[in-house]
């Protein structure tokens, strides 16, 4: 595990107009984001059915909101969802969705195993309190319940051949992982790890273009086209997808 300590905390000081361009195209969406979505959800069912109206559903670190907006169009589950960055709550109008503007631990505090199902994708590196966030998911998930986990792979080719230039080093994110520490977070919040891989993705060619730039050169893009046009499907192995059971 890596750890960064905070000076600043990019996820909650930044300002919409502060995020860099592949950032605001990534939260934005487009065409592509359907397929990507769609296949979260195939994830999901192969372990639950998402069609099942008694089943809560949490989404944390909401974003744009766009997995709780496909969950709720598709599946009859109760889905809610958090996001505690006041910037993309207000610029993607969060609160209509009934989206609460507040942390993980703050909800657990409150709802104590009220959900069978939580999704934590690409978030959880973003968390400078890793102990207590893990801690807060065994305490928000019920008995049986699962929590899907995806967050860069600090083990995987990609990292180690980049060393310190790996693009996930970078001011957002906070705590990274390889596998086998995401397996003893998850026993340490009360969980055994079901399912852990690294599966495909399918990426705009524009917004890898602008990520390269941002997050890779360090260059400051214009601001980005709305996402579309060519996509390629990738699977670098850098991105570990893991499912939790609470035990």
């Amino acid at each position: 595990m890596v750890f960064a300590p905070l000076i600043r905390d990019a996820n909650l000081a930044s300002a919409i107009e502060d995020y860099e361009p592949a950032y605001r195209l990534y939260l934005d969406g487009g065409p592509v984001d359907d397929r990507n979505l769609d296949d979260i959800v195939s994830w999901i069912e192969r372990h639950r059915d998402l069609k099942d109206p008694a089943l809560r559903v949490l989404d944390v670190g909401a974003g744009s909101g766009k997995l709780l907006r496909r969950l709720r169009d598709t599946r009859a589950c109760v889905a809610t969802g958090l996001e505690p960055a006041s910037a993309l709550f207000d610029a993607y109008r969060l609160a209509e969705l009934g989206v609460l503007p507040m942390t993980l631990p703050e909800l657990a505090r409150q709802s104590p195993a009220a959900f069978d199902i939580v999704t934590v994708l690409d978030v959880i590196e973003h968390v400078p309190a890793a102990g207590e966030f893990v801690e807060a998911l065994g305490r928000i998930t019920r008995p049986g319940g699962l929590v899907f986990v995806s967050t860069p792979d600090l083990g995987g080719p990609l990292a180690r051949l980049m060393g310190r230039r790996w693009h996930h080093f970078n001011a957002y994110h906070h705590c990274l992982y390889r596998t086998a520490t995401l397996a003893t977070a998850a026993a340490l919040g009360g969980f055994e790890v079901v399912e852990a891989g690294h599966v495909s993705k399918h990426m705009p060619v524009n917004y890898l273009w602008h990520y390269a730039l941002n997050f890779g050169l360090g260059s400051r893009t214009p601001a980005a086209p709305a996402r579309g046009g060519w996509a390629l499907t990738l699977n670098l192995h850098d991105i570990v997808s893991t499912v939790w059971r609470r035990t």
